[in-house]
């Protein structure tokens, strides 16, 4: 299977990441995020795992230290 086609492939989660409500792209919160996810394969298979969008928050939010609501 090709990177691309790989549910855990960073454009894969990225996309995934983009459609979470709430996450406006490019601030602070989704820079450390996609940083976090580009450079972390163990921390796109977690993400992936969530099966809610607000795990999947929680999560990103614990890996980055950066929170969706403050800003």
């Amino acid at each position: 299977m090709l990177e691309s086609e790989n549910e855990y492939s960073v454009k894969s989660v990225l996309q995934k990441l983009n459609g979470l409500p709430g996450v406006r792209m490019w601030s602070p919160f989704h820079k450390a995020t996609v940083e976090n996810l580009i450079v972390d394969e163990a921390s796109r298979h977690c993400f992936i795992t969530f099966p809610r969008a607000e795990d999947k928050i929680e999560f990103l939010e614990l890996r980055t230290r950066r929170f969706l609501d403050d800003f």
